[in-house]
């Protein structure tokens, strides 16, 4: 069969990649058509380090907080190194207050069972795998028989609820784990909070994330040649996705402003 992503090298879809494309296109075809992805950012190498030190405590039985703290340092220094500014001294702090509510969140479910699991969904009516990675996964708590999923996000601003876009992420998890209560934890330097998600709700998210990978579909397929693509979006630069310095210059190149 003649599968219009093949023509661009994409062998499976995300949740970020589908956010990416229904929240600004001209920047999900310089990505995933054009392949210019730019590096990391402060946030993300804050939240992945904080998972470092964590894990450390965890798979460590007599690790300390401050071993953990020190071995998420080191990951950060490494992740940050050529972004030397006033951003990275700050995210570097706020590091030790971030293991230590993350620590606090998770007690009351005791120790995971596993972590960065590859979870693999195949939507009827959608031409590539869906994959995902579980962040954690812990045995049933309290009453209810069903083992947990647990994703972290670390934040300067816990929401009052679990926001849309990481509904949209809990959702496919749910449909690749439907035997796990999917759970997402919110850490700040100051407190954290724990939601659910309701399984009824992600059957209606999900619909909503097929929608928009057949029109992925239904785009790549109009041209070719999915470069040509490019012709077809005038990016507005203002969302964070474009803060990245090479993928302004490439866009620059692309697109003349």
């Amino acid at each position: 069969m003649n599968n219009p992503y093949y023509k661009v090298g994409i062998k499976h879809l995300s949740n970020s990649h589908v956010n990416m494309f229904r929240a600004d296109p001209a920047r999900w075809y310089l990505g995933y058509v054009c392949k210019v992805f730019g590096g990391g950012n402060h946030n993300t190498a804050r939240g992945s380090a904080v998972e470092v030190g964590y894990d450390y405590i965890w798979q460590n039985e007599f690790g300390t907080l401050d071993e953990g703290v020190g071995k998420a340092v080191e990951y950060y220094n490494r992740q940050t190194a050529l972004s030397l500014n006033d951003k990275r001294e700050k995210e570097r702090e706020h590091i030790k207050p971030f293991i230590e509510q993350m620590v606090e969140a998770t007690k009351p479910y005791g120790t995971p069972t596993s972590t960065q699991n590859k979870l693999t969904l195949r939507m009827e009516g959608v031409n590539c795998d869906i994959i995902g990675y579980d962040d954690y996964t812990f045995a049933p708590h309290g009453d209810d028989p069903r083992p947990i999923c647990l994703d972290l996000k670390t934040t300067h601003r816990v929401p009052s609820e679990m926001t849309e876009s990481h509904k949209r992420q809990m959702s496919l998890y749910q449909a690749m784990r439907p035997d796990h209560r999917i759970l997402i934890c919110y850490v700040s330097t100051k407190k954290h909070v724990i939601y659910e998600l309701d399984p009824e709700e992600a059957v209606k998210i999900n619909q909503e994330f097929k929608i928009a990978a057949q029109a992925i579909e239904r785009l790549l397929g109009l041209f070719e040649d999915p470069k040509e693509l490019g012709q077809l979006f005038a990016p507005d630069y203002s969302s964070f996705y474009w803060d990245d310095a090479t993928v302004r210059a490439e866009a620059k190149r692309i697109w003349g402003y």
